[in-house]
């Protein structure tokens, strides 16, 4: 389905390796101890996210490292109260700061819409911003959600940048239901990924700036500090 630009496909959920794992620590059953039926594949989801955040080879690299461990205590899918309402929609704002034409590529998970991801291309013009409504769901991310590495945004002429820094975001943590989350592509001014280069472009989520922003869930340590 064409809209205004925008592509919206549906991908089978792949099995993915746990990338960026602090050594000794495993969120299984963290974030919903005792779930059933839906809500038990919302969360072991859920958790398949949130293990790849965070460490040298995870989505925000070792800036952070920490947000695991707070993790099952800021959010939780403990039961159908606690998923998306299919009634409701979240806005998902893209702000283009580069100088050409950009495709993101979002990635969501919906649980009324089943268990599978779904895929939606944006593409937004040099210098603007876009709002795009989708249906409340319970994850979002760029590229994928659980693959670090994958292309989060492009270019016409087939220059592609990675979701290394597109930390996903998760509802009743990062964002809700009727509210927005925002995707970020342009300069990396704030040198996010500590290699000093601030006019590389980069690719960056809501969820990346406001845990490094804020310290993280409950001030969680980074920049190596391991929370």
């Amino acid at each position: 389905m064409y809209l205004r630009g925008i592509t919206l496909t549906l991908l089978g959920l792949t099995a993915t390796t746990v990338a960026g794992c602090i050594p000794g620590f495993d969120l299984s059953g963290v974030l919903s101890p005792g779930a059933t039926g839906l809500v038990a594949g919302v969360s072991a989801k859920a958790e398949d996210v949130a293990q790849q955040v965070g460490g040298q080879d995870g989505f925000g690299g070792d800036q952070m490292n920490g947000y695991r461990q707070h993790f099952g205590s800021m959010m939780g899918f403990r039961n159908m109260g606690d998923l998306a309402n299919e009634n409701d929609q979240v806005r998902v704002r893209f702000h283009n700061e580069s100088d050409e034409e950009c495709t993101f590529h979002l990635t969501y998970a919906a649980s009324h819409m089943g268990l599978d991801d779904q895929t939606m291309d944006v593409t937004v013009g040099p210098g603007e911003t876009m709002d795009v409504d989708i249906p409340c769901a319970e994850m979002l991310g760029l590229g994928s959600m659980t693959e670090v590495g994958e292309i989060a945004c492009e270019f016409d002429d087939g220059q592609m940048f990675g979701n290394e820094m597109c930390v996903p975001g998760f509802m009743n943590s990062d964002y809700e239901c009727a509210g927005m989350f925002e995707c970020f592509f342009g300069p990396d001014e704030d040198d996010v990924d500590g290699d000093g280069d601030t006019e590389e472009l980069m690719a960056t989520t809501q969820a990346l700036h406001n845990h490094l922003g804020q310290g993280g869930m409950m001030g969680h340590g980074h920049g190596g500090m391991g929370g």
